[in-house]
């Protein structure tokens, strides 16, 4: 009985594609018009957010790919954890855009506004299409970043028609729950 048991069990984790990811990150304030919550579809892993100018802005969640995440294995018990990430923020703190109309992202808090270190280009391997950047910040003092009010994320860009924008988006710290997809 033991042995069909744990033969059952191991069919399950094994026939399991879906997990659950819960990563600290940064996340829009509800001032922010996002739309849907975005975290229970496992195809979308991504927050949308809507500019003034009636745009869309793409983010690749967790905002920010910095501090701890554990990644769960498996919607039918037993859960099991498979994947933990433990990267430092001092290091880098980086943001992805998923749009060509962005020009420069800026991080702003403790009434500073900080410019990024570095900005890598996102390149989607099969066809080497550009579709956004990736811009790299340096954090002295986590703890400060983490606990400041005025956390925001500031956009500039330039429309496809020429008109410039600059938006600023405020975030908040916190730990997120989203579904993903994960094999053993």
């Amino acid at each position: 009985m033991i042995n069909k048991l744990l033969i059952l069990t191991l069919c399950l984790i094994l026939s399991s594609c879906g997990g659950i990811s819960v990563v600290a990150g940064l996340k829009f304030k509800s001032s922010v018009d996002t739309g849907p919550e975005a975290g229970g579809n496992p195809n979308s892993l991504s927050d949308v957010a809507k500019l003034g100018n009636g745009k869309f802005i793409i983010f690749e969640r967790p905002i920010g790919k910095c501090g701890a995440g554990v990644t769960f294995f498996g919607i039918i018990l037993p859960i099991i954890p498979v994947w933990t990430s433990l990267n430092s923020c001092e290091k880098s703190f980086d943001i992805n855009v998923s749009s060509l109309e962005v020009s420069i992202t800026k991080l702003k808090y403790d009434n500073t506004i900080y410019e990024p270190v570095a900005i890598e280009k996102l390149i989607e391997n099969m066809t080497e299409y550009e579709y956004g950047k990736k811009f790299k910040f340096k954090i002295d003092n986590f703890w400060n970043f983490r606990i400041a009010n005025d956390k925001a994320i500031i956009i500039i860009g330039k429309t496809k028609d020429g008109k410039e924008f600059t938006e600023e988006l405020p975030v908040k710290w916190g730990v997120m729950t989203y579904y993903n997809w994960s094999f053993p």
